[in-house]
């Protein structure tokens, strides 16, 4: 079946900017036995006509009267399981949980009674699919773990009827949870293993589809080179179906929209425009397929997203107006249900960004809106043309009782209201559209139907009523938050658009609701929790996977010398929010600042600080954000005795270091430890276990002449001394050079028990993984690859530290401190050592044994915060290495005790 990813019914991204795909779950197909009776064996075709078709009511209703026809022998008994598990798929798409669990327990029972009385071979194919049935059910419930487990089942029951087509599906699904829950390698290894079973097939439809599959899956998971791959070599040998070409096609342009996504992610413009034209002309080639056909439409809404998200508004204009006619004129399905939302979801966004009045030329176009005129353009639909088509939309869902349908029309028409000021109107639909997502237990469209009406509740001045209505689609969106970003790597870059502005939103509603002249302390406290899960979403969105449970940090148990920073950058202003360590309550402050001058203050000064020498510029920089962030508390921090300052930065504020912010006379450095945590809530703070820790050291001094994995790199001559100082404070073993491979790095970290990880090698933090990644003698070791061969060790021992000392974030990548803090929090480690440019390595040399020799001497007295601070200063007070650029960009982030 095909599912829009944009806005799909069976998926919870809420753009329009996203393509129609494949699911990207492997269903067992509905499906018949051989031995039925003709009356029987008829409706059970049709039934499954029907579904295939996206009529799900139809098929829902044809089956459950094949079921009435049936007897009690061995047969038909089977006959029953398999139509009882046919009827849990249907029930699925239609969002009917209790009937599609109750059809699923009556199958399993069906097949119990008579297991002894049939073939293995019929037995285990009707269990193959009952079990892959129940493991689609699971996973849209959001539990992950068991639908491993039924998945997993699965595959071993396929594979003992030798179904490959069973096998490699339940192989793909069990990749899908396994990323989900953060366990890449096993992922990489099933759809490794779904290669290998595909290789061995010859050239023809069955290969062709399992490709396909493949392609789509490894997209899923942010695979997009491989993606490409296997989607070209799908398109390599399908020769006879023009609609599975055409879909193949279709798959492609989607994974060429993705990875023209991730190259507008990191800014590169003219990569990501490349990619874009080559998605827009798959899609067409798609379009020609079948002529007036589901297939053609859905390659439309493609172009037509992709168009829209490009701002080619005259191309989008032309074909959302040609689409809106072709969209109605399909057979009442679900699928057709799904391709109007898509249409309209786009037709809001174009008419959103490129409003036009009565006479065509760009207006805000809401007062035409609300008065029901229409616009004489000819070439251009306004609001209430899309309210039209979203009524007719709602009506279709009506016919076929699909309640998520429903919810989706009933909350874009609020949605077009809220955009025509209509706030009453909205809010009643919207209203409605929220009953539906309960009647059909979608959280993940429930959410976005909360956070509309916070936003026209707002709107209406009932700001309270607002705050409750926010905080209750974070509360529904951290449900589902795992799946939504983590599964979904469209979602990956329209999660500034598309979720991020929830936390952020509801943060401003509570920052500027002051009483008195001042905020109260409730509110206080739901920014900092906002502040936390807007990181946790930011981390699971960018590392594809879960992340451990969270705890409560609390700064007075754990360290009373430590105040904790939150500054909150918002559209208009800048708030900063501490918490001191002797006292529970919040104490803020604000400055009125816009953001964009917030950013290019930020990355003016991170330009600065990474010259050789400090010029003037940078130092009236350094004071500015001081001045922002540190100085109104600075009384209060002097009062406290506090000692350490973690940060839980925001925005752009993390790619600065905090360090070498300067109050005037002196660097913060000189004055306090730092650290920075990701959120409040992810990593416990402790002392370090043991009073002598001991270290595992590598090193990677010399680069391999035309060794691809090295390529772009410099050697580091002074690795072999930083290694051997550290070796001189701190027992241990060091592996240098051809020593230092991934396989040694494996054994050792995975075998013996060190409490310190050092890796002095190049390296690279990024907001794309596939660019986040070590140097090691034979290979680059992909972060997740780090992560898993870190939370690997059998022995008790947890690794206290890990230290990246040649590591830097990508140039101009706004978002690549978020690979820094994802290994810190995915590695298992409790604290993570690294620097946010490259830094010349002699200069590293010094301050990694003055720090090392500090934590040596008093690891139980002194924290590793203060142990940093103290190599810092050392190295600040070095003639040459004076200058932010060489002590500042050295980061604590975890525990920083």
């Amino acid at each position: 079946m095909v599912l829009g990813l944009g806005f799909s019914l069976g998926l919870p991204a809420p753009s329009a900017d996203l393509p129609v795909t494949t699911s990207p779950l492997q269903e067992a197909p509905p499906d018949l036995l051989a031995q039925t009776a003709s009356s029987q064996g008829s409706l059970l075709q049709q039934g499954i006509r029907q579904y295939e078709a996206a009529q799900y009511s139809a098929a829902i209703e044809t089956w459950t009267q094949a079921l009435s026809t049936l007897t009690h022998s061995p047969n038909d008994r089977l006959n029953r399981a398999l139509i009882l598990s046919n009827l849990s798929l249907a029930y699925q798409h239609l969002g009917q949980w209790q009937a599609a669990e109750e059809a699923l327990a009556e199958s399993f029972g069906q097949l119990q009674s008579i297991q002894d009385q049939l073939s293995p071979q019929a037995y285990l194919g009707v269990l193959a699919k009952a079990l892959n049935t129940q493991g689609r059910f699971y996973w849209a419930r959001g539990e992950s773990e068991r639908a491993l487990e039924l998945w997993q089942q699965a595959t071993v029951a396929y594979q003992q009827t030798d179904n490959i087509v069973g096998a490699t599906g339940g192989l793909m699904n069990q990749a899908k949870a396994l990323q989900a829950l953060g366990l890449t390698l096993q992922a990489q290894a099933r759809l490794e293993q779904v290669e290998q079973l595909l290789a061995q097939q010859p050239d023809g439809p069955l290969k062709a589809t399992g490709l396909r599959n493949l392609g789509n899956i490894l997209r899923q998971i942010g695979d997009f080179a491989q993606s490409q791959q296997k989607l070209g070599q799908s398109l390599e040998i399908i020769h006879q179906s023009p609609s599975v070409r055409a879909s193949t096609q279709m798959d492609l342009g989607n994974t060429q929209r993705a990875l023209g996504d991730q190259a507008t992610a990191v800014g590169q413009q003219a990569v990501a425009q490349r990619h874009f034209e080559t998605a827009l002309g798959l899609y067409r080639q798609a379009a020609l397929a079948q002529p007036e056909s589901l297939l053609t439409l859905q390659a439309q809404l493609n172009q037509l997203s992709l168009l829209v998200a490009t701002r080619q508004g005259a191309l989008a204009e032309a074909l959302g107006l040609r689409l809106a006619t072709a969209a109605y004129e399909l057979p009442a399905s679900r699928a057709a249900v799904e391709a109007q939302l898509n249409l309209t979801q786009s037709l809001i966004k174009l008419n959103a960004i490129s409003p036009k009045d009565s006479t065509g030329s760009s207006s805000s176009g809401q007062n035409a809106a609300r008065s029901g005129t229409r616009r004489s353009a000819p070439n251009a639909l306004d609001w209430r043309d899309i309210a039209d088509l979203i009524v007719s939309t709602l009506r279709n869902a009506q016919t076929l009782q699909d309640a998520r349908a429903e919810s989706y029309a009933l909350g874009q028409l609020g949605h077009v209201y809220e955009m025509t000021h209509q706030w009453s109107s909205a809010q009643a639909v919207t209203q409605q559209a929220l009953s539906k997502a309960e009647q059909s237990a979608a959280l993940d469209i429930r959410y976005q139907w909360e956070w509309q009406l916070g936003r026209l509740l707002k709107q209406q001045g009932d700001r309270a009523a607002a705050i409750a209505s926010y905080k209750t689609a974070v509360s529904t969106l951290d449900q589902v938050r795992r799946d939504l970003l983590v599964i979904n790597s469209d979602v990956q870059f329209s999660f500034r658009d598309n979720v991020e502005p929830i936390y952020r939103e509801l943060i401003a509603l509570l920052v500027e609701s002051e009483q008195n002249g001042v905020l109260s302390q409730d509110h206080l406290k739901g920014a900092i929790e906002a502040v936390d899960d807007l990181q946790l979403a930011e981390l699971q969105n960018f590392l594809h996977c879960g992340l451990p449970e969270v705890v409560e940090i609390s700064t007075r148990e754990v360290d009373p010398t430590a105040a904790v920073f939150y500054p909150i950058i918002l559209p208009n202003q800048l708030i900063v929010i501490v918490k001191l360590p002797n006292s529970d309550r919040l104490n803020y402050h604000t400055r009125f600042i816009p953001q964009g001058q917030v950013n290019q203050t930020l990355g003016t000064l991170r330009k600065e600080l990474e010259r050789r020498y400090v010029l003037p510029q940078g130092l009236s920089l350094s004071q500015q954000v001081y001045d922002w962030l540190i100085l109104p508390a600075k009384a209060l921090l002097a009062e406290s005795q506090v000692q350490t300052l973690v940060f839980v930065l925001d925005g752009s504020l993390r790619n600065i270091p905090v360090a070498a912010l300067h109050d005037g006379e002196h660097y913060l450095v000189e004055n306090y430890a730092v650290a920075l945590t990701p959120s409040r809530r992810l990593l416990q703070p402790q002392r370090l276990a043991q009073s002598k820790p001991r270290a595992l050291l590598f090193g990677l001094a010399q680069i391999r002449d035309n060794f691809p994995a090295h390529q772009g790199f410099s050697p580091l001559p002074a690795v072999e001394d930083e290694l051997a100082q550290i070796q001189s404070h701190i027992s241990g073993q060091f592996f240098l050079n051809q020593s230092f491979t991934s396989e040694t790095l494996k054994t050792k970290v995975s075998g013996v028990p060190f409490s310190i990880v050092h890796l002095a090698t190049h390296g690279q933090f990024s907001s794309n993984l596939d660019k986040t990644f070590l140097l090691a003698w034979d290979k680059r070791i992909q972060v997740h690859e780090l992560n898993a061969l870190l939370q690997s060790r059998v022995n008790a021992t947890p690794i206290e530290l890990l230290v990246l000392s040649a590591c830097e974030t990508a140039a101009g990548d706004n978002r690549a401190t978020l690979g820094l803090a994802g290994v810190a929090v995915r590695s298992g480690a409790r604290s993570t050592l690294a620097s946010l440019w490259a830094v010349n390595d002699q200069s590293t040399a010094i301050l990694m044994a003055q720090f090392y020799e500090t934590l040596a001497q008093s690891a139980q007295e002194v924290t590793k915060a203060a142990a940093l601070r103290q190599a810092q200063l050392a190295l600040m007070n070095t003639e040459g290495y004076e200058s932010p650029r060489f002590w500042s960009p050295y980061t604590l982030v975890g525990n920083w005790l």
